[in-house]
C-alpha cells in the first residue's frame, strides 16, 4: 500500500496535454490523493524538487500544490514506487498548502494534517 510521501508512478488521464504514466507524490492514501509532478514551474506554490536529493529524478521538477488528483484504491496498489520525497520537500508541501487555494476546500487541512503526521512537522 502507497503511503503519504511516495513517489509513484501513475497513468494521468487528466492531464490537459497528453494522458500517460507520469509521477505523483501520494499525499492521502486513504483519499487516493495525490500531487502531480511536473517539469514546469507551476504559477502558483510550487515546490521544487531537486534531483540530487531525490535520485529517480533527472532534472528539477515540481509538485503541484492546491488541487488533488485522485485515485481509485486498485490504481494505487498496483502503481510502482520510485522512492519518497526528502523531510525538506515535506516542510515545502505543508507551507504551500497552506498559502494555496485549495479544490476541493477540504483537501487542505486533511493533506497538511497528513504530511505533518506522516514527516512529524510540528
Amino acid at each position: 500500500m502507497a503511503r503519504c510521501g511516495d513517489v509513484l508512478v501513475l497513468y494521468d488521464a487528466t492531464a490537459a496535454r497528453q494522458p500517460k504514466a507520469r509521477m505523483f507524490v501520494c499525499l492521502d492514501p486513504e483519499q487516493g490523493w495525490c500531487a502531480r509532478i511536473v517539469t514546469r514551474q507551476p504559477r502558483r506554490h510550487p515546490v521544487m524538487m531537486d534531483p540530487r536529493d531525490h535520485p529517480f529524478l533527472g532534472h528539477h521538477s515540481y509538485i503541484e500544490t492546491g488541487m488533488p488528483v485522485e485515485f481509485l484504491d486498485d490504481e494505487l496498489e498496483s502503481s510502482r514506487s520510485v522512492g519518497r520525497i526528502s523531510a525538506s520537500v515535506a516542510h515545502r508541501i505543508v507551507e504551500a498548502w497552506q498559502r494555496s487555494e485549495v479544490v476541493p476546500p477540504r483537501a487542505r487541512d486533511a493533506v497538511i494534517a497528513r504530511v505533518r503526521s506522516e514527516f512529524k512537522i510540528a
